[in-house]
Order: structure tokens, then sequence, then C-alpha cells
């Protein structure tokens, strides 16, 4: 971990601890320069195919250790990875950098629902969170950060901000930082439609609330910012894109289609490989469903909110996630049992359709993976105007320079 040598080499100033222990046992540690009395968190990973995160917190840590103007007024904290579980599995492409759409997706694991701990934090509804969320909860109540800012990165092609509470001065944070950056801003991004907004990009996050008997998807508990938000601080979720793609013309009853017959296809796979093997789950199983759920989700989405949902790249996406994690699955159980016929007729037939689906994104939006110094820059600059912003306006404004905030990769 490259924050052992910053603390190393700043032993005064810099510490770095565990805090809490994953499901499987690895550490979920914090980082903390010190400084002044306004306390600043990140979270870095916050879901563990977001790896945008990891690359800021080490260059803003790197950072703020070696320029004390950053430190007068602010104390930083960092929990680099939130999931380490989960980031494990993603290593297969996180390090062989850039990815590719095919590659992201045959190496993708994105928890269900209920396996993420940036949203298991307790609420009225739901009271059983995460080791990984005990520890951040942890984490906030003892530092009670004045900003918390959880580092997303998404599979789309914009950037916004997810916020609680409404905070309007981040409207114009969001512009700079975009521009900063050359990253263009979300009009209306399929997952807030509907979300209270103070201005152009910035959506207020809506507390969770118990799901109805009849919801296709909602969240199992609240996030980080909501959480946080009991002691009174900003909370923000920078979302940055993941790739660079052309715009993408998919009316509202295509979409609906799309959506439609890939969850039935994901549903009617998975029922398929469980049958042909003595119903036997995986976290990828478990995963598997939740996306076909969420498409499920969207399709409402876009029933209710057809201007704002269609054309959106996250609807040739999502099938994606949701059939390149039943080919791990899939890969696992056939390496397991080599001469399980049925197993093996499956994996043909999820990768014939895992190959058509990638195909189809490919050809349609023609991504370019965002360079990873391109998506840190943004989120840097949303920290330290959003820094500015919990302090006050007072003395002189944070300032930094893109050449000290080198990115790894």
């Amino acid at each position: 971990m490259r924050l052992r040598a910053v603390s190393a080499a700043h032993p005064q100033l810099c510490h770095l601890r565990t805090v809490g222990r994953s499901r499987s046992g690895r550490p979920v540690d914090l980082f903390t320069v010190q400084g002044g009395p306004v306390d600043v968190l990140l979270l870095g990973a916050p879901h563990p195919d977001e790896p945008f995160g990891l690359a800021t917190i080490e260059a803003l840590a790197r950072y703020v250790s070696r320029h004390a103007e950053t430190r007068e007024r602010y104390t930083w904290h960092f929990i680099p990875c939130t999931d380490p579980d989960g980031s494990a599995l993603n290593e297969a492409w996180w390090t062989s950098w850039p990815p590719t759409m095919e590659s992201y997706h045959r190496g993708l694991y994105r928890p269900a629902g209920a396996d993420q701990p940036e949203w298991t934090f307790p609420t009225e509804h739901f009271t059983a969170p995460l080791p990984e969320t005990r520890a951040m909860m942890t984490v906030i109540d003892s530092v009670r950060p004045r900003l918390l800012v959880s580092l997303h990165s998404g599979n789309w092609d914009h950037c916004h901000y997810m916020i609680t509470p409404g905070e309007p001065q981040l409207v114009g944070v969001l512009a700079a930082a975009a521009d900063r950056s050359a990253l263009p801003v979300a009009s209306a991004p399929s997952d807030c439609a509907g979300w209270d907004s103070p201005g152009h990009g910035v959506f207020v996050l809506p507390r969770p609330q118990p799901a109805p008997p009849d919801a296709a998807w909602e969240p199992t508990g609240m996030s980080s910012a909501h959480y946080a938000a009991r002691h009174s601080a900003l909370g923000i979720f920078p979302e940055v894109p993941m790739w660079r793609t052309c715009p993408l013309t998919l009316p509202a009853d295509e979409s609906i289609a799309v959506l439609d017959q890939a969850r039935t296809a994901v549903n009617d796979a998975l029922h398929r490989v469980l049958a042909a093997d003595c119903g036997k789950e995986s976290i990828f199983t478990a995963a598997v469903r939740d996306q076909a759920a969420i498409m499920a989700y969207m399709i409402g989405q876009v029933q209710q909110h057809p201007a704002l949902a269609a054309d959106q790249p996250l609807t040739l996406t999502v099938p994606l996630r949701a059939a390149g994690m039943l080919l791990r699955h899939l890969r696992d159980r056939c390496a397991s049992q080599p001469r399980n016929a049925a197993l093996r007729s499956e994996h043909e037939a999820v990768e014939n359709e895992f190959g058509a689906w990638c195909r189809r994104a490919q050809a349609a939006l023609r991504p370019e993976p965002v360079p990873v110094a391109q998506a840190v820059t943004y989120q840097i600059t949303t920290v330290f105007a959003a820094a500015e912003i919990v302090a006050g306006r007072e003395k002189r404004p944070l300032v930094h320079h893109d050449e000290d905030l080198g990115a790894s990769r």
C-alpha cells in the first residue's frame, strides 16, 4: 500500500491504523493526516468495481502531507478501500488498465445491495450493517466529519453529484470541476430521475424508506452520506465516468424492450444454471439476481420518466454486468464439475449472449476509458472546493497544482 510510504515519510503527521475487518478478515484501514479543526473524511472504492477513488486518495494523501497550507484548517481522514473483499474480486481488470468494455464486464464483481458496505448503514427498517459498514460507522461517529466524500465512479459517460443535504453552492463546484477535468455534466442521469436538484448535475439523495411490497428494487439500508448527516456533515458522491462514449439514441420504448429482453434472458439462464447444479449458489448468483431486479427497476423509471430515462448507456451496460457475473459463476462451477454437460452447455449459451450484448454496446457507445489522472483531477477539485464550503469563506482558498497530484496509473 502506497499510503504506508507516505506515513513513513511523515511520521509526525500521518497515522495509518486498522479500524475493522471485512467479512473475510481483510483489514479496513484509516489513514489520517493531522491538521486543523475541520475534519474531512474520504471513502475509496465505495463499490468495488469503482477504482478511481483509490487513486484519488493516494494522490490527495501525498499532497496534503507535503503542503502545510492544506492542513491549516483541515484534518484529513481517508478510508482507502471500504470493501476489500469485493475489491479483491475486481483485481483482474484493475491491474490490466486500461480496460475494454469486454474485459471490464468479464472481470467485474458488483455486489448485491445487501452485500454493499456503502448501502447497509442502519435505518428504521434495516438494523444489520455489514462489518465493513460498522467500521465506517465507528470512524464517522469518532471523527464527526464536517465533510464526507464517497468517491464513486460509474459505468456511464458523464459526471454528476449526489449530495445530502441540499447545498446550492455545489452547482458551481461541479461546473468548475467538470470544466477543469474536461468531463461532461449529466443533465438527467437515470438513477437520479425524480430527485430534488438545486441545479445542473447536482441531485439530493432521498432518504431510504421501507420498500413497498411490489417494489422491483430498493437499497438495503442508507448510505454513508445519510449516516454522516447525523453529525451535520455535508455528504457528496462525486460520480465520475468510467468511459467516454458516443451519444446514444435509444427511445423510451426501445429502452424498455432492451431491458425487458435482457432481464428475462438473465433470469431464465440463472434458473437453468441452478437447476443443472443442484441449486448451488455463490456471491455471483446473488449479484446477478440483484442486477435483474435493477433492470426491472429501470423499466419502471423509463415508464415513469420517459423523457429523462431514455438514451441512457446503462440500458446497454447493466445487462452486461449481469451476464459477466453469471459467466464468472459458471467458470468456477464448470472448473469444479468438468463432467457436468448441462453446465457446460449453459456456459456456452451465456457466453454467446454476453458476446452479442457486448458487441451491441461497443457499436452503439464506442467507449474509451477515461484516463485515471482526469478522474482524479475531477474528484480532488471537488474535495478542495467542498472543504472551502464547510469551513466557510475565510482567509485564502485552498489551491493545488496538477503536477503535484500525479495519479499512479
